[in-house]
This record gives C-alpha cells, sequence and structure tokens, in this order.
C-alpha cells in the first residue's frame, strides 16, 4: 500500500504540471482534478489523462471522467468493492443503500440492497431500473436524496414502529428539506 501511495502522489505532481489544473485537497486516497469552465469544474480530457497514466508507474491507477472532474483511483477498486466491503463489515445482514446517477455507480447500486437512481441518470442505471434492481427517483441532486429517504422510510414503516411519526414530521417539518435545498444554491 505504501508503494501505492507514493505512486497517487507521483501521479498528483504529473496531473498538477498540466496547465490550469487543481486537485482537491479533500481527497486522500485519490486524486480529483479539475479545471474551472466558467463558474463550473470540469474534468481533464481523456488524452491528457491516459498521457499522464501511460507510465509504467501508474499501473496499478485508473480514471473515471466525469462532468465535474476526473477521478485517480486504484484499479479493480470501485464503489460496488466499497459497497461490498460496508456490507461485510456491518454484517451481512446490514440493509445497506445507495443513490447514484453515473454509469460507474452500477455496480455500487448492484452491492446494495436498496438502489436509488437520480432523475437524470445514466442508461446503465434505467437498464438496471428495468430489471427491478434500482429505483429511478423524479428528481436529483439533494432533491432526490430527501426523496429516497422518504420512499426508504414509507417502505420501511412495517419494521420500524414509530417510522409513520418520523415520516410525518419530515413532511410537516421542512428543516432537512432547506438544509439539502442550501446544496444546490449557487
Amino acid at each position: 500500500m505504501p508503494q501505492l501511495l507514493d505512486n497517487c502522489r507521483s501521479a498528483a505532481d504529473a496531473i498538477r504540471a498540466l496547465p490550469a489544473v487543481f486537485l482537491d485537497p479533500g481527497y486522500s486516497y485519490s486524486i480529483r482534478a479539475y479545471r474551472y469552465e466558467g463558474r463550473s469544474t470540469i474534468g481533464l480530457t481523456e488524452s491528457e489523462i491516459r498521457s499522464v497514466l501511460q507510465s509504467p508507474e501508474f499501473d496499478r491507477l485508473t480514471y473515471l471522467s466525469g462532468k465535474t472532474g476526473t477521478h485517480i483511483v486504484q484499479k479493480w477498486k470501485g464503489k460496488g468493492t466499497a459497497a461490498r466491503f460496508v456490507k461485510e463489515y456491518l454484517g451481512n445482514k446490514a440493509r445497506i443503500y445507495a443513490i447514484g446517477s453515473s454509469g460507474d455507480d452500477a455496480p455500487m447500486l448492484e452491492a446494495c440492497d436498496y438502489a436509488y437512481a437520480t432523475a437524470r441518470s445514466s442508461r446503465a442505471l434505467r437498464r438496471l431500473a428495468k430489471e427491478g434492481r434500482c429505483h429511478i427517483l423524479k428528481r436529483d441532486r439533494q432533491a432526490g436524496l430527501l426523496e429516497a429517504a422518504h420512499h426508504r422510510l414509507k417502505s420501511d414503516a412495517a419494521a420500524l414502529p414509530t417510522s409513520s411519526s418520523v415520516c410525518s414530521r419530515l413532511q410537516s417539518n421542512h428543516l432537512l428539506k432547506t438544509l439539502l435545498e442550501v446544496a444546490d444554491r449557487a
């Protein structure tokens, strides 16, 4: 693992050398690289990231490109592996939930007991939904997260004796909704 972290640091240095690229300091075990385009962030071009990762010292690293950035991660790891680890760590009887929007989220959602995809989710997640393995939400972002929380609370009402009072408090009290909306504000 120390060698992999050293390689990740070397990759970060190589990416940092690219013009107008920023690295998210909040990432400790992976790299999020992005550029600014107006008021938004965008990922690096595929050719740029491939040219950096073609070095033999980075053979255990790969990348995931998204609309808002490029993530450099360890090969053979991903959200699906992480979700399975969480389930095992909590005990295999534990129920885990996840929400996603991109094709990269599919392995994670497949590993979960309850899978949700946001309204503008990828084709891969829509295929999961058609197979009955994922619930498509009507909303995106924080509003979608709130919708998923409401859905789970209502669905689990029989198992939790006080969940109906929780659902009614969530519907009447707009504090949670307001807090989730803050992240969507400009």
